[in-house]
């Protein structure tokens, strides 16, 4: 997509639009955590936790969408890649690093060969 701005907004716009849905999958609208987070073994109090947190790093999600949307409008190659920097950086990483598993280590033939 380098160069190509609408399809940079309108991918930025779509990620924003279903950020709802991904809510969904998380956390039905009945109110229970999915079936993939089972070490709160029902405990309303630990759900409510881990649903604020998500929604915490959605909103970031959402808000660095609208931000790399407006600067690829604007033709900002620089501002639009420091977005989705952001966007990664604050909200991707920085929720994957609190909900899942850590990431393996690199094995030792890709350290020598600087991986």
């Amino acid at each position: 997509m380098v160069g190509d701005f609408h399809a940079v907004a309108r991918e930025a716009n779509a990620v924003a639009e279903n950020s709802e849905i991904v809510m969904e999958m998380f956390f039905s609208p009945e109110g229970e955590a999915g079936e993939w987070h089972q070490e709160t073994g029902g405990d309303a109090k630990a759900t409510a936790e881990m649903k604020a947190e998500f929604e915490k790093y959605l909103k970031l999600t959402i808000d660095s969408s609208n931000n790399i949307a407006e600067t690829a409008g604007k033709k900002n190659i620089v501002e639009t890649y420091k977005s989705l920097d952001e966007m990664l950086q604050k909200a991707c990483f920085a929720c994957h690093s609190v909900a899942r598993e850590p990431w393996p280590d690199w094995p030792d033939f890709m350290r020598a060969a600087g991986g």
